[in-house]
């Protein structure tokens, strides 16, 4: 069993693991993703949503800030392991991303040349997106540990439409550090 911890205890430890260790946000970004990655490719859960007879079709959908990162790097580990097709939904204008987020998005093309940007900063956008293809899995990077209080818009209707298309199609929805909207504390 791993331990839960809040959100103000999980901010501790990324300000203990900077301060006392030196890790950047960068490295604890790499290592989150990847650390996701490795979780939905292991049999018990990549058989709930990786299809035998086509690319599994991977939604990504992106906030501005670290949690979107985490999300980025696992897709590109997703991309580099293969057979995945991988849309990115960002729910913010692109020059508004933070500096490690932005950096994983490019990586992210860079290794995966077929990504499609989709949606756009707008739920009916993202409600366009989900009708047009059924993903069998959507990373959600919308929002972290960071968020307390009401969630706004765009993110309050994207979680809304998210949730109806898990509903609807039985989509496998695999939240970053907790589901978006969801006050870690």
């Amino acid at each position: 069993l791993r331990p839960l911890v809040t959100g103000r205890t999980a901010r501790e430890l990324d300000r203990l693991a900077a301060e006392e260790l030196g890790f950047t946000s960068a490295t604890l970004m790499e290592s989150a993703g990847r650390g996701a990655w490795h979780a939905l490719v292991s049999p018990a859960i990549a058989s709930a949503w990786r299809p035998r007879d086509r690319d599994a079709r991977v939604l990504v959908v992106c906030g501005k800030g670290h949690n979107a990162g985490d999300a980025l790097v696992c897709a590109r580990y997703l991309a580099i392991d293969g057979g995945v097709q991988i849309d990115v939904a960002l729910l913010t204008p692109p020059d508004q991303l933070a500096g490690e987020t932005a950096l994983n998005l490019e990586r992210l093309r860079r290794f995966h040349p077929s990504c499609r940007m989709v949606g756009g900063p707008n739920a009916a956008l993202l409600r366009q997106t989900l009708c047009e293809t059924r993903y069998d899995v959507v990373l959600d990077g919308a929002l972290g540990i960071g968020i307390r209080g009401e969630v706004g818009p765009p993110y309050r209707e994207a979680i809304l439409e998210l949730n109806l298309h898990r509903e609807r199609f039985g989509v496998c929805v695999v939240a970053m550090d907790v589901p978006s909207g969801l006050d870690a504390d």
